[in-house]
């Protein structure tokens, strides 16, 4: 399906997709092929987080570890990501794509909003496959502290 955005925002203050007036320039029941993922993460055994610290969901189309090196040039094949309370252990992505995917999960231990050094993510290359209109979830644990 093509859609032309060309004059989507012609007469518009901004440049937003949707109205709340209505005019949706491609509404969710012109997408019949998009999902949604519920992706969950706890904490391992060892890892006690402070709620008030954040946690990052990250959606890869490419694999951020490989063996025991965090692969950073590949963050530019992030899909998606969100940012969460560190006891709020869930979160629903909307209108995801057919494919394969990767999630991660990092835990913001300084808490200066960026992962670095210090921080804990889930060391493994989770990943999900999502087909068309499917509703699926996946899990990760945090478990290994960033060098």
């Amino acid at each position: 399906m093509t859609q032309n955005f060309s004059n989507t925002f012609t007469g518009q203050i901004e440049s937003i997709y949707y109205s709340i007036t209505g005019g949706d320039p491609y509404p969710e029941t012109d997408q019949p092929y998009l999902g949604k993922i519920t992706i969950s993460y706890n904490f391992a055994g060892t890892y006690t987080p402070n709620p008030t610290n954040k946690v990052f969901l990250v959606i890869t189309t490419q694999p951020l570890i490989n063996g025991f090196s965090f692969n950073s040039t590949n963050l530019k094949f992030r899909s998606r990501y969100v940012i969460l309370d560190a006891n709020d252990t869930s979160f629903t992505f909307n209108y995801m794509h057919p494919g394969t995917y990767y999630v991660y999960a990092i835990y913001d231990n300084d808490g200066n909003q960026t992962f670095n050094s210090g921080d804990w993510l889930s060391a493994t290359n989770t990943t999900f496959t999502i087909t068309n209109l499917q509703q699926i979830s996946a899990g990760t644990t945090i478990n290994f502290t960033i060098p």
